[in-house]
């Protein structure tokens, strides 16, 4: 079986590559032969359709129901594939509610073979309208081992008590919020130190965004991480944040629960799915209780290794594959 899977064309350090990547890995395992296509925003459909010649493909994987989508949906009578959706939070989240994409979107669902999610919560959610063609997808990680001394060529403090919020800097991702959130934090707390990392994906709010930063003497922007070096990154950190309006399931948060470290993200349904609030993270609906919470965190390292070090789920590789590669199948029996 070729597959032939699509992912919006963005940077290297993006979520959407970085599980490309994993899944044509893992199903590579498994006797499926994929190729990945990026597919330009402007106008995804002619990579696509060179993609789909190049390859002459059996079946499609689409990374982003919006972003690549579109391209599979718009091609059909010419290029009749099968088609697989995983989705992600822009596509659930705003994307559905926008007058634009949401018609796109919507066609898109009812016309693919297969649904999926790795966000269980999600799942149950679209089952209730798609029906059985939705199916969970386990999630998983594959931590890289690059090394990566952040502290130190950060000029960090090694007794600095380290929050990093690793997220591209884009408005859905809240980074500007929760610098300013931290700012009380900052002045009461003097080893307090809060680092993001991640592309810029919109100048202008990263513009804005980069000028506060260097305002503030307790607060950093290290730049892009590559992904074999985010465990690293992540392991050098006290609490790792998400401060994000929406998520699908984000994989950084997954990195940090696999390499054991204290998590504090804004309790929406992508950041729930993994947290088990006061278990293996902290979860915060509002200013006020991030404040609590965080207050708690810099005060009590015991409270900090404690959910460093809680249980963690499956996020194996090789389950998601086996997952994969058998609903793939489906597409060509």
């Amino acid at each position: 079986m070729r597959l032939l899977i699509t992912v919006p064309d963005q940077s290297e350090a993006t979520g959407n590559l970085v599980t490309a990547r994993r899944l044509q890995a893992g199903l590579a395992e498994f006797g499926l032969f994929s190729e990945l296509a990026l597919l330009p925003d402007v106008d995804p459909l002619p990579a696509y359709r060179q993609a789909c010649k190049t390859l002459c493909p059996d079946a499609v994987l689409l990374l982003h129901a919006w972003r690549t989508g579109r391209a599979w949906l718009r091609s059909r009578d010419e290029l009749p594939l099968p088609a697989a959706v995983l989705l992600t939070g822009t596509d659930i989240h705003g994307g559905l509610d926008d007058s634009e994409q949401g018609p796109v979107i919507r066609a898109v669902l009812e016309s693919a073979d297969l649904l999926l999610t790795q966000n269980h919560l999600t799942a149950a959610n679209l089952i209730a309208t798609w029906g059985n063609k939705v199916h969970h997808l386990p999630p998983a990680v594959q931590l890289g081992t690059t090394p990566y001394l952040l502290r130190e060529q950060h000029q960090i403090p090694a007794d600095a008590i380290l929050f990093l919020h690793p997220a591209g800097i884009r408005p859905i991702k809240a980074n500007f919020d929760l610098l300013w959130l931290c700012d009380p934090l900052a002045a009461r707390h003097k080893e307090f130190r809060l680092a993001f990392c991640g592309p810029v994906l919109d100048p202008v709010y990263g513009a804005a965004f980069l000028a506060a930063v260097t305002q503030r003497p307790w607060a950093s922007w290290l730049g892009v991480i590559p992904s074999g070096a985010m465990p690293a990154a992540l392991a050098a950190a006290d609490v790792v944040l998400n401060h994000s309006r929406s998520e699908g399931l984000p994989g950084a948060l997954l990195e940090a629960l696999a390499v054991g470290r204290a998590i504090l993200a804004h309790d929406i349904p992508g950041n729930a799915a993994i947290i088990d609030a006061g278990g293996n993270g902290l979860l915060y609906s509002d200013s006020s209780e991030f404040l609590r919470q965080a207050e708690g965190l810099i005060n009590d390292p015991e409270q900090r290794q404690r959910l460093a070090t809680a249980p963690r789920p499956d996020l194996s590789p090789k389950t998601e594959a086996a997952t994969l590669a058998a609903l793939l199948r489906t597409l060509h029996s």
